[in-house]
């Protein structure tokens, strides 16, 4: 079967270039060791969720005068949003000011103010409630000045405390698929057609769709070999642990892979030489390194580039495959990575079609 054939030529081909090893393999392994031995856990910040629930002013007034704070990053929620932001690991604290609180400055009985803590965090917890507990004391001296107003009981929550190489995981993943399948495809392409090799496709039997499955076949199973590498390397060095499906995991790569080969081809298409298809290439994919959810979570940028950041390809990748990671989603949970993703392809595969003609490539 020559569909077969060429398949099995162009997994020797590829695991003979060095170069393409380098940048397929050892690239994002060599990123994820020197990310993953750096500290980017932000243990300067701490981080308070805030769970208003009272009326008066001065509640927003005291919120306002603890995010003022430069240590403290205060985030506003509902209490189901925030126990739930807890529950992942994404609080150190969680503030519920209650219905009472600063309502009656006179009453005699003082207010008790409940304080989630983070279990699997002690340092950060203990310096977020010293400073909170300074806070609340500063606010009894300015509303009265005899009497204690409040009483602060902290209970602890069990968390699922992530880490930043947990994090850091997934996204060199999906970082590596679109690396992979984008430089892949696009020097490979360019180089046979300098070389001249799409011409001598053209007169023999083989058939333009057969070269062309074969290609993309091969991307797709160095991306799960890659990825396979990726996870061994991290769990063996880095002690990570994939929660969820392996299944969910490699169609999440599988469509990931389609998608940017997609773009690559289409890259293909109008780059004539290699020395033309680099600069494109990192175009299309440089951006979305920093961008889409890879390195850094996508809360520490503007709420601006949040808002673009989300609709890159790669930021559905990566989202699906670290969800899947850290949090065991299904199906039904990754609903959105799915669609977004679909769309994707739809839209790489229309520009592939229009920008990329085998004939072309032949003639060229």
């Amino acid at each position: 079967m020559i569909l077969w054939k060429l398949f099995i030529a162009n997994l020797k081909m590829y695991f003979r270039n060095k170069q393409a090893l380098f940048w397929a393999l050892f690239f994002p392994l060599l990123i994820m060791i020197v990310f993953g031995l750096m500290n980017f856990e932000g243990e300067g910040t701490l981080r308070v969720g805030v769970v208003n629930k009272s009326s008066s002013p001065m509640a927003e007034e005291f919120i306002n005068q603890i995010s003022k704070v430069d240590v403290l990053k205060i985030t506003k929620n509902d209490e189901e949003t925030e126990k739930k932001a807890m529950e992942k690991g994404e609080r150190d604290v969680v503030l519920i000011l209650p219905d009472t609180f600063l309502t009656d400055p006179k009453a005699i009985a003082p207010t008790k103010i409940e304080i989630w803590t983070n279990e699997g965090k002690p340092q950060q917890t203990g310096a977020a409630m010293s400073i909170l507990g300074e806070m609340f004391s500063e606010l009894e001296h300015q509303v009265n000045q005899t009497s204690k107003l409040f009483i602060l009981e902290s209970k602890n929550v069990d968390s699922r405390n992530l880490r930043y190489i947990d994090f850091l995981v997934p996204g060199i993943i999906a970082f590596s698929v679109m690396q992979m399948a984008i430089f892949g495809i696009v020097f490979a392409v360019v180089e046979y057609k300098e070389k001249g090799v799409m011409k001598r496709l053209f007169a023999t039997p083989i058939k333009p769709i057969d070269f062309t499955l074969a290609e993309v076949l091969t991307r797709l199973v160095v991306s799960l070999m890659q990825v396979a590498v990726l996870i061994i390397v991290a769990v063996m060095i880095f002690h990570i642990k994939i929660v969820g499906s392996y299944f969910i995991l490699s169609v999440l790569i599988g469509l990931g892979s389609i998608l940017f080969l997609a773009l690559g081809f289409a890259i293909a298409g109008v780059a004539k030489t290699q020395d033309a298809a680099a600069p494109i290439a990192n175009v299309v994919s440089f951006p979305q390194m920093f961008l889409a959810n890879v390195f850094f979570p996508p809360e520490s940028m503007p709420v601006w580039l949040q808002n673009v950041a989300k609709y890159l390809p790669l930021n559905y990748l990566a989202d699906g495959v670290r969800r899947v990671a850290t949090e065991a989603a299904s199906w039904g949970d990754l609903k959105t990575d799915f669609i977004g993703l679909a769309v994707w392809i739809v839209i790489s595969l229309f520009l592939a079609f229009k920008l990329f003609r085998w004939q072309k490539a032949a003639e060229s």
